[in-house]
């Protein structure tokens, strides 16, 4: 197996990607973490031992975490973390010295960011050091002029064509690797016994906000997330500033969002006005529920076809298709186990492994040349 070097944090988060991501990691290489948060960092760092352990490990390639190649440039809140800002901060002045003198592929991981509002001296950064992105390939992206609901986003302001400027012209050196889904996360359970006619789940994006306003006087059970979000939001947040871990919070939080999923018949979501694939577009037909959902971008080359295995529709169409599918459960079972099965042969966990593994082969060998999905499969070009 390659020899992966992996210099980033252990950081908690109520997205599970990030957790996902460290499982594929460790799976697709033989991999050293090293970093904040990480077994043994500490002691690596209070002996001055971390350059001998690399030495000695002798990695083919090196991976870094954007939260920690990038700092300079991020905001980044590490309170309530495991870890201390002042061993934060001298990991990152170990990295900036590791980086400027190595010599072995260099890949980011982008995975943990917003790219619609990447600042420009990131993006030399990455040019400077001509690294590998993980991260989504340009078929993936707009200019942000073309995005249809952009503008009607509370973050609309903020956003840039900086990563979609980059990612065009850099597009062999993208390892497209959208959000995985983990094997654990699929339940079965018929949907003519769930209890919720249609939920809305997570943030309240544009088309989000808008379908619960045209659902809402139906005389279907509806169930929308938004105030029980803000709620853990707030005390998550409130807990990290008094550098009181929040696990507990989190865990709760989402054990309640998936006991709402799994006793959804359908589950409306978007990828906000940047029509992005969020993990909302595999968590609910992983669950069991219905997805019905405003399409992102590249949404048919990721694999999903509406009336196969998903429900794509413009907002003025909801209301007809809520209808349709909630008195045609049969149909609707029938497409979510299409996706179900799509999504465990190529979006789950085992198979981002292997997409992993040969992608770090390749870039070992000097023969990786970019990657991109093609109606649901990945490929290496």
């Amino acid at each position: 197996m390659t020899k992966l070097l992996y210099l980033g944090i252990e950081h908690k988060y109520l997205n599970p990607t990030s957790n996902l991501l460290i499982k594929i990691y460790k799976n697709s290489a033989d991999t050293l973490f090293i970093g904040p948060g990480f077994q043994n960092t500490m002691d690596l760092f209070i002996n001055n031992e971390i350059e001998n352990v690399i030495n000695n490990f002798i990695p083919e390639i090196v991976l870094i975490d954007v939260r920690c190649f990038g700092s300079e440039f991020l905001k980044l809140n590490i309170l309530g973390q495991k870890y201390s800002k002042k061993i934060f901060d001298k990991f990152i002045f170990f990295i900036n010295d590791f980086i400027a003198h190595n010599k072995t592929p260099l890949i980011i991981d982008f995975s943990y960011i917003d790219t619609y509002k990447i600042p420009i001296p990131l993006i030399e950064k990455l040019n400077k050091y001509n690294c590998y992105v993980v991260g989504l390939d340009k078929n993936f992206f707009s200019r942000k002029e073309d995005y249809k609901y952009l503008l009607n986003e509370k973050f609309a302001k903020y956003a840039t064509n900086n990563w979609y400027n980059y990612i065009k012209n850099n597009s062999h050196l993208v390892i497209s690797f959208p959000h995985p889904i983990d094997e654990t996360e699929f339940f079965y359970e018929k949907i003519h016994q769930r209890k919720i006619d249609l939920s809305i789940m997570g943030v309240k994006y544009f088309c989000r906000e808008k379908a619960g306003e045209i659902l809402k006087k139906s005389k279907y059970k509806i169930y929308s997330s938004d105030l029980k979000r803000k709620y853990f939001s707030f005390m998550i947040s409130s807990l990290r500033k008094f550098s009181i871990n929040p696990n507990k919070p989190y865990a709760y939080f989402n054990s309640y969002f998936y006991s709402k999923l799994v006793n959804s018949k359908i589950s409306y979501t978007c990828g906000s006005g940047v029509e992005f694939p969020v993990r909302k577009f595999l968590e609910i037909p992983s669950s069991g529920a219905l997805l019905m959902c405003q399409k992102f971008k590249n949404f048919e080359n990721f694999g999903f076809e509406h009336g196969k295995n998903a429900i794509a529709i413009e907002l003025d169409e909801l209301e007809d298709a809520v209808d349709y599918y909630l008195n045609n459960q049969d149909l609707s079972q029938k497409i979510i186990n299409n996706c179900q099965k799509f999504l465990l042969e190529n979006h789950s966990t085992k198979p981002r492994i292997k997409q992993m593994t040969k992608t770090l082969q390749l870039i070992s060998q000097n023969n990786f040349k970019g990657s991109c999905w093609k109606k649901g499969l990945f490929f290496l070009d």
